[in-house]
């Protein structure tokens, strides 16, 4: 289940990164059918669009890898300026920012915490 949401994430992220109530009103109806997610939540919101064409019936292939962090990634923020940007927050003290056309890191990483970064967020105005 976690594997499709974070596959759900990338593939829909501009929806519920500017409203949350759309990850369930319009990006569910296109996560493909016979994923763990859609068959777990689908039968959960019955009033939501029916995609009739054009649907998938399995997850696209992985996009991309983005190494850097030295260990568990607890937060993840996509940027809502359509830079596509994502900043991600983990347990080894880190934040980093993500070119996500190019796949690469953008600078060095921002170090300072004191504690595992649980929480990541952009500023709505940039």
């Amino acid at each position: 289940l976690a594997t499709d949401g974070v596959k759900f994430v990338y593939n829909f992220c501009v929806a519920p990164s500017a409203s949350t109530p759309h990850l369930y009103i319009s990006a569910l109806p296109f996560a493909p059918e016979g994923s763990v997610l859609c068959r777990t939540l689908k039968t959960r919101f019955h009033h939501t669009a029916r995609v009739v064409e054009g649907f998938h019936q399995k997850w696209p292939a992985t996009q991309a890898l983005f190494q850097g962090h030295t260990d568990y990634v607890r937060s993840v923020a996509f940027s809502p300026d359509g830079t596509r940007k994502l900043v991600s927050g983990s347990e080894d003290k880190t934040v980093r920012v993500w070119d996500t056309d190019r796949g690469v890191q953008i600078g060095n990483p921002l170090q300072g915490h004191t504690s595992v970064v649980t929480s990541v967020a952009f500023s709505p105005d940039g």
